[in-house]
């Protein structure tokens, strides 16, 4: 007869190869038809509303891979929400409007935004956002994301920008608002201001240049002596700058000295010197005199470029020692930096601009006009030279801010812009309190954000773009007075939630403002419009006040904001600051921030087209879930591997996940959970060890899910699979599902755990593996739900083992590394060829043997051997045998056993015979056979 036959040996639809390409589809369809995510919605109706606030991607292109990390992280966290009872509302968002849309707009088209017709542009790049917030929808859908997909934001809607200028006229009745003429960081190349949010440091190459300032006046007291032709000696990596150059500033506590070599008298402090004349040649040199920089204070210089005067300030700003570098006198061109600017306020210096917004040199430069701010820099340097007053130049590499957008060289230049100012109403100090109350994960993002608020200059709101919404402000004709009224500004709100922002364009300004308006400085009824939109930072910064406001599924403050590390200082920053302003507190209570999606070198994936190529190619290749696997299973703090060799490694992982779950569904083919469940007390103890441990992981998974622990919650899923299911119950568990009549009480307690454990197993994965676990579900016997994320975990309250079980389990878990190991040594020596063919002898102490005395036909079954004798402290330990040092008078000794190999079981066992008509079979296995025969 073929025992084989008379085996339970496991039978399941769950196939070993996940075909994920295929099957992930599959499930989507059926979560989409059987409107899963709606359900669950309805189920935790009335439960306490957790709400992760979904930080808006630009809506310009496919999902690259930080996309794609950040969208399934916060599907972790919504999922695990799910898991703890909790009422989730993830209401996915698009930055529709702002530059990073504006300009993958008209790339994509072959569009001039300075030569199209505005409407027609905004209306281009209107279809363009809402077919990408279209195509995204269904890749973040793709990688089995859970949201409100059919009722998303988007910034572009009518009411969203209606809402924007609520804001802006809440703000200004707060007189957080106001426009002034203040450097900013410009982009030529995109032509508009740039936050500190939008600029990232490169490496440029500069020149570096240092021309001499001629002094006037009679400076022979200064230098106890006639020192003639006595210039100080400036140090620039812009000299287009110097068109604009209108006062030199000297540090007024620190040294200066004159150094002179042949015909040069040169200032420079004295600390610097030394290095001053080893970079600029001076071999032999002297340095005549010492003095303060006060000394020099409001004489005047000549600068060397445009010939005009150029005063001589003392300011305590000015560096002066090596770190910096440079000479101890800076020039100053007010309309062309910060603390120039401040300078010039002070000293009430024009604040001249000789740069327009492209980067050409304008009329104001003179003679470099037309001229690239690159092209002004050799012309200027030429300049210089022909009078005599170039000392040195060089080229120079440091980093310098760039626009994020373009990478091109920012520069800095004054423009009048619309500005929230933070200093008023205690704003910084308030928004540095709101940011110390959030929780912050890591803990280290509250310092990064603390000190970019402290630290951070007046937010320039203004940008002379396009596509966005514009700042509804009118300004007189007559006087330029500027209307900040809430009359008006209600008048607009109004107009944007019934007709969009693109009614700013169409209108002229008569028909959008109230009837009647006039300008409250000179009476005139003659308006023109703003031409400027608000930086795309503002408008995403205020979608948690306003989503609360338009949204009955939303709240304020939000649980919880996710977003990578970049966002610290964007969307992190910016909220708390536009929160804090409004409601005097952050918008979201807990921050996570994840790092980046990085290839093989540890850099940034490559370029857009690139990045979401390999989206949809790891997709195709491995299967969304294994991107899932892959994200999920990484420290989400770190850089995140987004590489072929990431993904095959996460794929074997998963496939040692998926083979555990295949044995586990293969030997439920013939439990029905309903007819054949046995009451707790009535299982074995091994399968109510199991099914505590299986309890007691979960419990600490669903804990480390709450605070946010999603890498360490992950990890202790895929441990106990790995360990306490495939490397110890399964394989032990193995005979007792294979062997016994398929009606037998141990089969039944074994497939009993085998059902409580893969059932709950299921669930406690779907935050992480979301279509493994629905494939999974479906695969059970007698679900009690339509999904797996319709069903409840089932975690008793009471323990499964009593107190001394717990402790006998205890023991006989930690002895099993010391049985193998005297198994081992028979194994050695030829006398056993694996553990069934050993029979164990454990020697206790009092206490031990009345505690496992009990349990030798589990320890038989733990140790997967065919017997085990418990000898109690007063045998004789014989000579060979093996002392445990960790359990007092404790020893094991091994032997071959006794007995015969049973055809079937493959145990030796005493009791072999041929009754029956059944050859070679041990009682149990013969017993077996006449019930299946």
């Amino acid at each position: 007869m073929d025992y084989g036959r008379t085996l339970n040996l496991p039978r399941t639809p769950f196939p070993m190869k996940a075909d994920l390409s295929k099957s992930e589809p599959e499930i989507l369809e059926f979560w989409k038809e059987n409107r899963i995510y709606n359900k669950i919605k309805v189920r935790l109706k009335g439960k306490p509303l957790f709400v992760l606030h979904d930080g808006p991607p630009y809506s310009n292109g496919g999902i690259l891979p930080v996309h794609a990390v950040n969208k399934i992280l916060k599907d972790a966290v919504i999922k695990s929400k799910i898991l703890s009872g909790s009422n989730v509302s993830f209401i996915p968002g698009w930055d529709n409007h702002g530059l990073p849309n504006e300009i993958e707009a008209a790339t994509a088209l072959s569009l001039d935004p300075l030569k199209a017709e505005s409407l027609e542009f905004r209306r281009k790049c209107r279809e363009f956002a809402a077919k990408f917030v279209e195509i995204q929808k269904e890749q973040f859908i793709r990688l089995g994301v859970f949201a409100e997909w059919d009722n998303p934001y988007l910034t572009m809607d009518k009411s969203y920008e209606a809402g924007i200028v609520r804001v802006f006229s809440e703000l200004a009745r707060k007189n957080f608002i106001y426009r002034s003429l203040k450097p900013v960081n410009w982009c030529p190349h995109c032509m508009t201001a740039v936050d500190e949010a939008e600029m990232v440091y490169q490496e440029k190459e500069s020149p570096s240049v240092f021309a001499k300032f001629p002094l006037k006046g009679d400076i022979s007291k200064i230098f106890n002596g006639n020192l003639e032709g006595v210039c100080i000696l400036i140090w620039t990596t812009s000299p287009w700058t110097l068109t604009g150059n209108l006062a030199v500033a000297l540090n007024a506590e620190a040294g200066y000295t004159v150094l002179h070599a042949g015909n040069e008298n040169l200032i420079v402090a004295e600390s610097l010197a030394d290095s001053v004349a080893e970079v600029i040649g001076f071999k032999n040199y002297e340095k005549l005199g010492s003095f303060k920089g006060l000394k020099l204070h409001e004489f005047d210089c000549i600068n060397p470029v445009t010939g005009k005067d150029s005063i001589v300030v003392a300011e305590n700003f000015v560096a002066v020692d090596q770190k910096y570098g440079g000479t101890g006198c800076v020039h100053i061109a007010p309309g062309m930096g910060y603390e120039d600017f401040e300078v010039g306020i002070k000293y009430n210096l024009p604040i001249m601009v000789t740069v327009d917004a492209s980067g050409r040199m304008d009329k104001n430069s003179s003679e470099y006009n037309g001229l690239s701010y690159p092209e002004a820099d050799i012309k200027v340097a030429e300049n210089l030279r022909s009078k005599g007053l170039l000392i040195h130049e060089d080229k120079v590499s440091a980093r310098v801010p760039h626009c994020w957008r373009c990478n091109n060289p920012l520069i800095c230049r004054a423009e009048e812009q619309w500005f929230l100012a933070m200093d008023v109403r205690n704003l910084r100090i308030k928004a540095l309190e709101a940011s110390e109350r959030i929780k912050w994960h890591p803990e280290w993002g509250k310092n990064r954000v603390t000190k970019m608020i402290a630290e951070r200059d007046d937010w320039c709101i203004s940008r002379q773009r396009f596509w966005g919404t514009p700042i509804p402000v009118f300004y007189c004709n007559d006087c330029s007075y500027h209307l900040l009224d809430e009359t008006v500004f209600k008048a607009v709100e109004n107009l944007f939630r019934k007709e969009g922002a693109d009614i700013w364009f169409e209108k002229p300004a008569e028909e959008i403002l109230p009837a009647g308006t006039s300008c409250p400085a000179c009476g005139s009824k003659s308006f023109r419009k703003e031409k400027d939109i608000f930086d795309v930072w503002f408008e995403s910064a205020l979608t948690c006040e306003l989503l609360s406001f338009d949204r009955t599924d939303f709240k304020f403050p939000a649980d919880m904001y996710l977003e990578s590390h970049e966002q610290y200082r964007g969307w992190f920053q910016h909220s708390i600051i536009t929160s804090s302003a409004l409601k005097g507190m952050a918008p979201f209570k807990i921050a996570l921030s994840h790092g980046l999606a990085v290839d093989g070198e540890n850099a940034a994936t490559g370029r857009r087209t690139e990045e979401e190529e390999r989206v949809s190619k790891f997709i195709k290749a491995y299967g969304a879930e294994i991107l899932r696997f892959c994200i999920l299973s990484a420290e989400r703090t770190g850089e995140i591997k987004f590489t072929d060799g990431a993904m095959r490694e996460a794929l074997a992982v998963y496939n040692k996940i998926r083979n555990v779950c295949r044995f586990m569904l293969g030997n439920l083919y013939d439990y029905n959970p309903a007819e054949d469940s046995l009451k707790a007390e009535d299982l074995e103890a091994l399968d109510r060890w199991i099914l505590q441990a299986t309890s007691e992981m979960i419990k600490k998974v669903l804990q480390n899910m709450e605070n946010c622990n999603l890498h360490t919650a992950f990890h202790m899923i895929y441990n106990f699979f790995a360990i306490e299911l495939s490397g110890l119950y399964l394989e032990i568990v193995k005979d007792r599902l294979y062997l016994p009549a398929p009606g037998s009480r141990a089969r039944k307690s074994a497939q009993k755990s085998l059902y409580e454990i893969m059932r709950n197993m299921a669930i406690i994965i779907s935050p992480f593996i979301s279509f493994t676990s629905e494939e999974i579900w479906q695969s059970l016997p007698a679900k009690d739900s339509e999904s797996v994320f319709l069903a409840d975990l089932k975690t008793p309250e009471k323990k499964y083992l009593k107190d001394f079980e717990e402790e006998a389990m205890e023991i006989i878990l930690g002895l099993r590394s010391s049985v193998y190991r005297v198994i081992e040594s028979l194994r050695a020596r030829g006398m056993v060829h694996q553990s069934y063919d050993a029979e164990i002898g454990l020697y206790l102490n009092d206490k031990l043997y009345e505690l496992l005395k009990e349990y030798s036909e589990l320890m038989r079954e733990f140790f997967i051997v065919s017997k085990v004798n418990l000898f109690p402290p007063e045998a004789l330990k014989p000579q060979d045998v093996f002392m445990i040092e960790d359990y007092d008078g404790l020893g094991i000794t091994a032997k071959p056993a006794e007995g015969k190999r049973c055809a079937r079981c493959r145990h030796i066992k005493s009791g072999i015979s041929d009754e029956g008509g059944f050859s070679g079979l041990c009682p149990d296995c013969r017993e077996c056979v006449e019930v299946i025969a």
